[in-house]
């Protein structure tokens, strides 16, 4: 038995083929801490690829919709991982919990 210090998606689409814009909502198995970031996609902005909310993840309780902030309005599939915001608040914890 293990455990991993510190997991995160961003936008985390799940993986069963080429062609699966479904959103990944599991919890990665054995991971202590994980973050989630998503937005809820739309036709025209991504083709509906999205993540979604996964239980117990950080931002609490199933991570964080950008889509409802100030910042992230506007976001994409294909850009959610380019706010400053959603770096930060990874490496702030990945730092926090995992460096020494």
């Amino acid at each position: 038995m293990f455990e991993i210090e510190f997991t995160s998606y961003v936008d985390g689409v799940s993986n069963f083929s080429d062609f699966d814009p479904f959103q990944e909502n599991r919890r990665p198995p054995s991971t202590a801490y994980h973050a989630n970031h998503y937005q809820i996609g739309t036709l025209f902005g991504d083709g509906y690829i999205d993540g979604g909310p996964v239980p117990n993840s950080n931002p609490s309780p199933d991570g964080l919709n950008v889509e409802t902030t100030i910042w992230g309005h506007w976001a994409t599939h294909f850009i959610v991982d380019d706010y400053a915001q959603v770096r930060d608040f990874i490496e702030a914890n990945l730092v926090f919990r995992v460096i020494p």
